[in-house]
């Protein structure tokens, strides 16, 4: 499967997270002026063996970047790629992340169809 070939299951998570962002941009009628992702990272030299009762996601680091864009967005393919590419920025060896957040910033109204990126993202 795409999970155990690398970092497929982390790409394809982004993307729902992506999905779900549009949808409530859209549901409340605004855009974003920046995008943030939060991430969750097992700290180094983290195993299984050494969490409490084998629950949960054990120590983690926990990991943020955002960028500003040139022009407002609430759309699904623009998130999903600024998304991708903060996670890949990261470098986060797919084995290590635990966890993974994408947030809509500096919100604003939005107009009657969602506006599409331009460089560097588009």
């Amino acid at each position: 499967s795409a999970c155990e070939e690398g970092c497929g299951c982390a790409h394809a998570f982004v993307r729902q997270l992506a999905e779900e962002v549009a949808r409530r941009l859209g549901q409340a009628g605004m855009r974003c002026r920046g995008v943030g992702l939060k991430v969750w990272r097992a700290k180094e030299g983290w195993t299984s063996a050494t969490a409490k009762g084998g629950m949960g996601h054990g120590a983690c680091d926990n990991l943020s970047r955002s960028v500003a864009l040139e022009r407002p967005t609430a759309s699904e393919a623009d998130l999903a790629v600024i998304g991708l590419k903060l996670l890949q920025g990261l470098a986060i060896p797919h084995e290590a992340l635990r966890g993974v957040g994408l947030q809509a910033t500096r919100l604003e109204q939005g107009a009657g169809s969602a506006a599409s990126l331009s460089t560097p993202w588009g």
